[in-house]
Order: C-alpha cells, then structure tokens, then sequence
C-alpha cells in the first residue's frame, strides 16, 4: 500500500489505485494529474487523524581534546511536542538525562552538563512528536578550570 501523510490535515491518505505523473498544490489543496488526463483532488477527507509518533535522535560522536571537558549544551530546536536529552560518556550505557524540552515552536534551550572526564560524548534526544533540530553548540572548559 502507498500512503501519504498529509501535514496540514494530519491525515493518512492511500493512495494505491493512484498512477500520478504530476502532483501540484493550489490554494492550500493537493492535486495530481494522471497519464489518462484525469485529475484527482486530493483533499484528504479520507484517512484518520495521525497522534503525534515517537522519535530519536543520535548526533554524531565529539571527541574532546586531553584537558577539555563538556560544560554545556545549547539546542536550537523546533518541537511540536516534547523531548528528553540524554548525553552519553565515552559510550556507558546507560545515558544520563541531563534536560527535558517542551515544544512551543522554535526554541532555544541551554542544558548544563554533570562533571565527568571523557575522551567523547554523544548527545541523544528521544521524545515524541515532530521535532527539527536546527544546530547544536558545546561549551567546552579546561578539564580544571571552574
């Protein structure tokens, strides 16, 4: 089966028997043109409403120069729903939750980081509900400065 998930509607929609050669939207509305010359409205009265669906997020690894160490986490993040961030040590399991986020939009978020000496860490989010990550910025310190 060929389903599409229409954002606006928050709707499923099939679309088997469907042979589109062309797809365009107008005044907010989804159209698609088939090989025949038939046009589909595809409105997206069809289908049942979509709750929001879990999600996680593993960013690349951060290897952390002999003397540094982890101060901070600043997330900029577009969330509709929520989010628990977690930050891994040198690959322990298991990650210790170091924030959690409530979406409203887009937001920006700076999370502290427990003391602890690594050779690298990876930041993981897990939540539920769209979520778009749009940078990531560590705050590094010598390992003995305050």
């Amino acid at each position: 089966q060929l389903l599409c998930y229409d954002l606006d509607r928050k709707l499923w929609r099939r679309e088997d028997q469907l042979r589109a050669l062309f797809l365009a939207q107008l005044g907010g509305k989804a159209y698609a043109l088939e090989a025949d010359g038939k046009l589909w409205d595809l409105e997206g009265s069809e289908g049942y409403p979509e709750g929001y669906i879990p999600f996680a997020m593993h960013l690349p690894r951060l290897c952390l120069e002999k003397g540094q160490r982890l101060h901070a986490v600043q997330l900029d993040l577009e969330l509709e729903g929520s989010a628990e961030v977690f930050i891994q040590f040198d690959g322990q399991e298991p990650a210790p939750k170091i924030g959690q986020v409530e979406g409203c939009g887009l937001k920006r978020v700076l999370l502290p980081v427990p003391r602890r000496k690594a050779d690298h860490i990876q930041l993981q989010l897990e939540g539920i509900g769209p979520c778009v990550l749009h940078g990531v910025v560590y705050e590094l310190k010598e390992a003995g400065g305050q």
